[in-house]
């Protein structure tokens, strides 16, 4: 099982692998049944399986600023794409200070243009992800200029925490991918 830490970067451990084939298999393309685990604060929270030819990339914590002046704070955010095709992007972020539903509503508002740029959001619904309680908000907007439609889900876990899920594609690219992206869904397991 591939781990994503938090505390110091990245790290990343796969039982019974060497870790020069875990950084490679993060860097190409990923293989089947490869399980990704998002740890953070030094808690294992959930995870997910990535599909066949897909690339899932680890950003975060830290990462060169915009303007060269150096190194910045960005959030931990684990991203799947299509290995050949990235007009379809997952998202899925811990975000600190969020301790439930109702508080991770506000902080998608304070995302407002940063995923995408005007948003039009339908109604939330109520559901349920990997067996614990999650909403949904559906809508469509823009990103670098081209339509796009998005689902973004916010998943109740133990301790206090809310995973942000972020499932983002160009017009008539998510439909290609209906079932790399319900599976991605399927996989998720919170983990306690």
């Amino acid at each position: 099982m591939t781990r994503v830490g938090s505390r110091t970067g990245a790290r990343v451990r796969a039982g019974g692998l060497a870790a020069g084939l875990v950084l490679a298999a993060l860097a190409g393309p990923a293989l089947a049944g490869v399980a990704v685990t998002y740890e953070t604060g030094g808690r294992n929270v959930f995870s997910v399986e990535v599909p066949d030819n897909w690339v899932a990339a680890v950003g975060g914590t830290r990462a060169a600023a915009p303007d060269g002046s150096g190194m910045t704070d960005v959030p931990r955010v684990l991203g799947l794409t299509p290995e050949t095709d990235p007009r379809v992007w997952v998202g899925f972020y811990v975000p600190p200070g969020v301790p439930n539903l109702v508080a991770a509503r506000e902080f998608l508002k304070s995302l407002d243009g940063y995923l995408v740029e005007d948003p039009q959001v339908s109604p939330r619904s109520t559901t349920r992800v990997g067996g614990r309680p999650a909403e949904m908000f559906r809508g469509t907007g823009t990103r670098e200029g081209k339509p796009v439609t998005f689902t973004i889900a916010t998943v109740q876990m133990s301790g206090n925490r809310v995973v942000v899920a972020a499932f983002i594609g160009e017009e008539g690219a998510r439909g290609i991918y209906t079932d790399e992206l319900n599976s991605i869904v399927r996989s998720f397991r919170a983990i306690q």
